[in-house]
């Protein structure tokens, strides 16, 4: 059932949609950002990027949207991305702590489509980061952030074998590292 191919720039409006949805924004708010995260997914070279991106298909319908990266490249596409989101008139996140370092590999957003949730899409999209991860040989160990008030994200990322390993202040919220090993 359940398939999962690279993206393309043709997919940007959907990895935009998964984006917020993964950031919990409130349906009114996605409808205003949506313009200015497709943007930044049809750059080449911003975190959220096309490039930097998998989406999982379910039945043949697109389903979920996985981006990734080595935590390597972080400070650089971070300062593109976030100094490209201030100047198009998003907020200033160009100050804020690094979420990813050299030695990771970072899943940066996890997202599936509603009604398709609870049919193990969100289970393949972290198999499939943490295939992508073993086969990047300068990562040590998958991150990701989670918010610790959505107790079902929490024990999924626990479930696929991520541990705590700490907190950050990002986007103006306090959220969980969870990291594994990668074999």
């Amino acid at each position: 059932h359940i398939t999962i191919r690279r993206a393309t720039i043709e997919d940007a409006e959907f990895l935009a949609n998964g984006f917020l949805t993964a950031m919990w924004i409130e349906e009114k708010a996605q409808f205003k950002l949506l313009p200015l995260c497709k943007q930044l997914a049809e750059m080449d070279d911003t975190l959220y990027s096309w490039r930097n991106a998998c989406i999982a298909q379910y039945d043949g319908e697109d389903a979920g949207v996985l981006i990734s990266y080595d935590g390597a490249n972080y400070r650089e596409a971070a300062a593109l991305t976030f100094g490209k989101l201030r100047d198009m008139g998003g907020e200033d996140f160009t100050g804020m702590e690094a979420e990813a370092k050299a030695g990771e590999w970072y899943v940066d957003t996890l997202a599936v489509v509603p009604h398709l949730r609870r049919k193990g899409i969100a289970t393949a999209l972290l198999n499939h980061a943490k295939s992508l991860a073993t086969e990047c040989p300068s990562t040590k160990r998958t991150t990701l952030y989670v918010d610790p008030m959505h107790p079902n994200a929490v024990d999924l990322y626990t479930k696929a074998g991520f541990q705590p390993a700490g907190e950050a202040h990002l986007f103006g919220q306090t959220f969980m590292k969870m990291e594994t090993e990668n074999l």
